[in-house]
């Protein structure tokens, strides 16, 4: 038994040791960051409505069943997927430091709702507003306020994705269509135009395609469905100036379900480069696309009727 007391009386100051060394936090184990909030934590479904002011711009959307609606500065298209990754960062707001426990001078730190800062509507009523004012001296975060609490600081990258303006939480693609529900996509302008057709093959069968009743490959009609869709704007919706607008080219798609959407893509003579298009769902505001970004579009479909397909141009440039 003797031979095993020095042993023990090791592990014995190893322990002290190791539970000295926990208690300073040598390891520097990362403590869970507090946030903003604390521990009122704010279930995002829960938010009925939220405005932001920035720059003197207000931005205000509110929830009409079950769907984001933007009703301020315009009706514009909402992007679902935006406004879910802003709820959560808002309702996730890690607190940097704490700079003043009661604060009496909020001018100093640039602290005003009017100027900046968000207002958030709970479904019970309640409000929640989060001011959001200067860069600290050392200009990595910025100071900010919950309510009439005390003065913090939160991280600079977290203010500005809070304070997103109306085009960041706006849907910017005005083609849509899901392409496996797409059943016909058509084309018409003066100068071209075309219908691309699905034709269902037995159960089990992958789909196949047409264009002006040729068969295509699903790879080139994918390559034409998408080149469509992903055309997106840099600027949020217009109104395109009345009178002096004329048509320039019409898409009409046309999925499973019977539903059919058309859109018109005007052009304006004082206004070169660029198309308004209108949706069926609105026809007073208009996304504005650049004339490039659609007549890559009209060159790929006339590309295909031509013969010419993305699995040859693959083959001739290896």
């Amino acid at each position: 038994m003797k031979k095993f007391i020095p042993t023990i009386l090791l592990l014995v100051v190893l322990a002290g040791m190791w539970a000295f060394a926990h208690s300073q936090n040598y390891f520097q184990e990362q403590a869970e960051p507090e946030k903003l909030m604390g521990t009122d934590v704010i279930d995002p479904a829960a938010i009925t409505s939220f405005r932001i002011v920035s720059g003197g711009e207000i931005t205000e959307l509110t929830k009409q069943n079950n769907e984001w609606v933007m009703t301020s500065p315009e009706a514009y298209p909402v992007n679902s997927y935006a406004v879910d990754e802003w709820l959560d960062t808002v309702t996730n707001v890690d607190l940097a430091s704490v700079v003043e426990e009661n604060p009496t001078d909020l001018e100093k730190y640039g602290l005003s709702l009017d100027d900046q800062g968000i207002i958030i509507t709970t479904e019970d009523g309640g409000t929640v507003e989060i001011a959001l004012g200067n860069n600290l001296p050392t200009g990595s975060k910025v100071y900010a306020q919950l309510g009439a609490g005390q003065v913090v600081s939160i991280a600079e990258t977290t203010a500005s994705n809070l304070l997103l303006s109306p085009l960041q939480l706006m849907d910017t693609t005005p083609f849509e269509w899901d392409n496996d529900q797409l059943v016909s996509l058509e084309w018409e302008s003066s100068d071209i135009s075309w219908v691309l057709k699905r034709k269902d093959g037995e159960e089990g069968e992958t789909a196949a395609w047409t264009l002006n009743g040729e068969s295509v490959e699903l790879t080139d009609a994918d390559s034409l469905m998408n080149q469509l869709k992903t055309i997106a704007t840099d600027q949020v919706l217009q109104k395109p100036k009345q009178g002096s607008t004329s048509v320039s080219f019409t898409v009409t798609t046309e999925l499973e379900d019977g539903t059919t959407q058309v859109y018109q893509g005007l052009t304006d003579s004082t206004d070169e480069g660029i198309y308004y298009v209108n949706t069926n769902q609105d026809i007073t505001l208009a996304y504005v696309i650049s004339a490039d970004s659609v007549d890559k579009a009209a060159d790929k479909a006339k590309d295909l009727l031509n013969g010419t397909s993305d699995t040859e141009e693959t083959d001739t440039t290896e």
